[in-house]
């Protein structure tokens, strides 16, 4: 007996209302990333500049001035390399996200595991 509806198989296209959100999610998930790796790299930066300053730093053959400037930039770079790589709310989302699923999936193989009687 043929049907007049159509088929609802692997041939239905997407809402373009959840292409477009599909779309916005991505480009703000690449935006991240890319906030992300540019921190990286600052903090990778300020780290050999440190070692390169504290390399220079000599207390004993440095004049006074030398002495503070390089003990200037130091603290400095050291507040740039405390700074967290990963903010709190670039991970805040993922982080519940990846627990609430986790913890389903945690609780359903309870369950299973219950059920089925191991």
């Amino acid at each position: 007996m043929a049907t007049d509806s159509p088929d609802t198989s692997s041939t239905e296209r997407p809402d373009p209302k959840e292409l477009k959100q599909f779309e916005t999610a991505l480009k703000e998930t690449a935006k991240d990333f890319l906030a992300l790796r540019d921190r990286y790299f600052e903090v990778k930066k300020a780290a050999r500049r440190r070692a390169d300053l504290q390399a220079q730093f000599d207390p004993a053959t440095l004049p006074a001035a030398e002495r503070q400037r390089l003990q200037k930039q130091i603290d400095a770079l050291e507040e740039t390399l405390e700074g967290k790589i990963l903010a709190w709310e670039m991970v805040k989302e993922p982080f519940w996200q990846a627990l609430r699923f986790w913890g389903l999936g945690l609780l359903l193989g309870w369950f299973i595991r219950g059920w089925v009687g191991f």
